[in-house]
Order: C-alpha cells, then structure tokens, then sequence
C-alpha cells in the first residue's frame, strides 16, 4: 500500500502542471458544480465530507508540535502579506478599518469574553509556562 501510494504521489508530481490535467481537472470541477447545483442533498454530503476532511488535517497539525509551528508560521506571513497588501492602498485600508469597527461593535458580550478574555488569560498561561 505505502508503495502504491508513493507511486501515485510521483505520477502526480509528474502531470500535475500538464495542460491535459489542468483541462480534465477544470472539467471535472465543472460537472461537478452543475450536480450540486442540481442536487442538494449531494452539496450538503459533499461539504460534509469535505469538513470532516479539514477537521482531521487540522488535527494532525495541531498535535504535531513541528507542524503546528510550521503552520502558523506560513499563517502569521499569509497574514502579514495580506494587511501589507491592504494598507498599500489607503482607500482599501479605510475600508478594512470600518469594517473591522463594524464587526467589533457588532459583537455580542458573550463572544467579546471569548475572544479578547478568554484568549488574554490563555496567552498570559503560556507566557508564564515557558517562563
């Protein structure tokens, strides 16, 4: 199996920047689509699915400490990349910050404890586990 695996991963090393996969890939995306659309029943299992699919990814990086680091570390750059692109247009950065106020004016009493308490107390926890 692990053979078999490692050889799939190869050959789709080898045709995945192939005009011919990218053709057949957006095709099959294309039909897709258009049976979701048609089914619902089908959307909802195949979102499901696929949730149930990042659920677990999330997981094992989460648990493995050396991919947990690696992935907030490309997540703080995604994310430092993203507001530099943002406040390199200040009609866009204005935007950004009205709705930034909107959503934080917008938030119930309950999930401001969540978000700016609760994760106050939790960074002050680990700041002094590691002290």
């Amino acid at each position: 199996m692990a053979r078999a695996n490692r050889r799939e991963r190869e050959r789709y090393e080898r045709i995945k920047d192939t005009e011919h996969f990218r053709a057949t890939r957006a095709a099959y995306l294309e039909r897709l689509a258009s049976l979701m659309d048609a089914y619902p029943e089908l959307a909802e299992s195949i979102r499901e699915d696929h949730r149930r699919a990042v659920r677990a990814w999330r997981e094992r990086q989460m648990s493995d400490s050396v991919l947990r680091a690696c992935y907030l570390e490309a997540h703080r750059q995604r994310e430092a990349k993203r507001l530099e692109h943002i406040r390199s247009d200040p009609e866009a950065y204005t935007e950004h910050l009205r709705r930034q106020r909107e959503w934080y004016h917008s938030l119930s009493d309950a999930d401001y404890h969540r978000i700016f308490v609760e994760g106050r107390e939790e960074r002050a926890l680990r700041k002094n586990r590691r002290e």
